[in-house]
């Protein structure tokens, strides 16, 4: 009996630890994600003078081979407003299919282009 009983709980001890490593490993795919977004926004800066609604992409190489991103920009609301909805996001495959980490920012052109002469 005391066997039994210490082999259900080194079954579910082995579980739970198995399932705090595999909890940290997405965790760290999430924070390398959420590193490549930043640098897609230093190395792809948006040029203000010229912004059209459209989309462009790339991949990474090297360490991040298997990451790629996606760039989306698109008017929100009237035209006359100037907003632009730019979302930025970092894909790549796990084990579950294509997991994905990005950013949504609203953009006023007209501030945003006299805070770039400041």
């Amino acid at each position: 009996m005391a066997l039994v009983i210490l082999g259900i709980g080194l079954t579910v001890l082995l579980t739970a630890a198995s399932r705090g490593v595999a909890v940290a490993a997405k965790a760290k795919e999430y924070e390398i994600a959420r590193t490549l977004i930043y640098q897609v926004e230093m190395e792809n800066p948006l040029q203000l003078d010229d912004l059209d609604e459209g989309s462009e992409s790339g991949r990474f190489e090297g360490k991040y081979a298997e990451y790629r991103w996606e760039r989306e920009i698109v008017e929100f609301g009237e035209e006359s407003d100037e907003l632009y909805k730019i979302s930025t996001a970092v894909i790549w495959k796990s084990r579950k299919g294509d997991l994905r980490e990005g950013v949504e920012t609203l953009l006023h052109l007209p501030s945003a282009l006299k805070l770039s002469l400041i």
